[in-house]
């Protein structure tokens, strides 16, 4: 043990040494600044005039999203809502921005207008009835888009069951665009880290012809195969673990980190369990650094097997962009579903991500994407590692 310890702090520290590790990492760090606090910068203009800029318009929804926070989303503040409408008269000129009225009556409530949309009503028009009826006809119409089963529809109607009506409002824009934005993007981030900086943890030996040296020394290959992979993922997780913190850092500090125990549903309009906004975020945090061990571990064992550091690094940006550049049509349900699954398209709620309907049934036990995919990357990983392990072997022994 002592001996693998050893071995496992000098692979670590040749990673570690690596310039192109350190300028990656700070490449991918300046990335994700401009990604967050790039929505500060810049203002709105009305006939050449500054109405506000981006960041008083940032303070500005966070203050109007806090002070309706804990609120009922009932006939109470729906009618409240519409009622305000009624004294501003837009004038339809440039001017109306400027009016006092406008942030009063109308930008006070745009937080729970957009909600209402998202549930697919018509928030000057609807009652708390109507709100709720829209969107349970936005449900059913998502149902039969992603052509589920009789036993599925059941389910997520039990789950409706448990979520109490009328819902409460709470602002939660910081946990949101994390969620929305910056996980997936963070995933495509540390596939990128991987092919650059996990594609020479094996390669380099190859590349400066030191390999038969191994066959000379008393552990030989086994143990250094499983150090040279345990220090390749811990660092890839020690990366994702610091852009991750670097961008909650961010987009808390901009928006706020109110709405931790804020319903789900403000996010997903239709999704139906019964899950918070911290809590979501918990399982998609969790499914990233997940995400972030499988793609260093498939960057070093590519490397391995096709013996090009280049190679592996065009392998596995090409399998990160395939990902999204052929999207499956919702029609084939199995693809589709299998689809879903694959990294970049897990954590990118574009077409539903983690809040997949779709379910995949063991028995009597029913499972959400989220629930089976950690099963799913775990079973991955060994999997490549014990291909790894068997290409690395045998290449040495080929190789005197």
């Amino acid at each position: 043990m002592g001996q693998f310890r050893t071995l496992l702090r000098y692979e670590f520290c040749k990673i570690l040494k690596r310039r192109s590790t350190w300028l990656t990492l700070v490449l991918l760090s300046a990335l994700v600044l401009v990604m967050d606090a790039g929505c500060l910068f810049g203002a709105t203009y009305v006939d050449g005039v500054l109405i506000e800029t981006h960041a008083q318009q940032i303070q500005s929804n966070r203050a109007n999203g806090k002070a309706l926070s804990g609120r009922l989303m009932d006939d109470e503040l729906l009618l409240e809502m519409q009622e305000a409408r009624k004294h501003f008269v837009m004038e339809n000129t440039s001017e109306d921005a400027f009016r006092e009225e406008y942030a009063k009556y109308i930008k006070a409530y745009e937080v729970i207008r957009n909600a209402a949309l998202s549930f697919g009503a018509e928030p000057n028009e609807t009652d708390e009835a109507g709100l709720y009826q829209a969107r349970q006809e936005l449900l059913e119409q998502q149902w039969s888009e992603y052509q589920l089963k009789d036993a599925e529809v059941a389910y997520w109607q039990e789950q409706e069951g448990r979520l109490e009506q009328p819902y409460v409002y709470q602002y939660g824009d910081g946990w949101q665009r994390l969620m929305a934005y910056d996980l997936y993007m963070l995933g495509i981030m540390v596939a990128f880290f991987a092919s650059i900086c996990m594609t020479g943890v094996f390669y380099e030996e190859h590349s400066r012809k030191t390999d038969q040296l191994i066959l000379c020394s008393r552990l030989g290959r086994k143990q250094l195969y499983l150090a040279k992979l345990c220090a390749g993922t811990l660092f890839s997780l020690c990366a994702g673990i610091v852009l991750l913190l670097e961008s909650v850092i961010w987009e808390l500090s901009i928006f706020g980190p109110e709405g931790f125990s804020g319903m789900v549903q403000l996010l997903a309009s239709r999704y139906s369990l019964p899950l918070t906004l911290g809590e979501m975020f918990l399982i998609m945090m969790g499914l990233f650094l997940l995400i972030t061990v499988l793609w260093g571990i498939v960057a070093m064992v590519l490397s391995e097997a096709v013996h090009s550091q280049v190679g592996a690094m065009a392998g596995v940006i090409t399998l990160t962009v395939l990902q999204r550049l052929l999207p499956i049509p919702l029609s084939l349900r199995g693809l589709s579903q299998l689809w879903n699954y694959l990294p970049a398209n897990l954590l990118s709620l574009e077409h539903q991500g983690v809040f997949d309907p779709r379910l995949v049934s063991f028995g009597g036990i029913r499972l959400t994407i989220w629930q089976l995919a950690p099963g799913v990357y775990v079973a991955t990983i060994l999997i490549l590692v014990l291909a790894g392990r068997r290409v690395y072997c045998r290449y040495q022994v080929q190789g005197r």
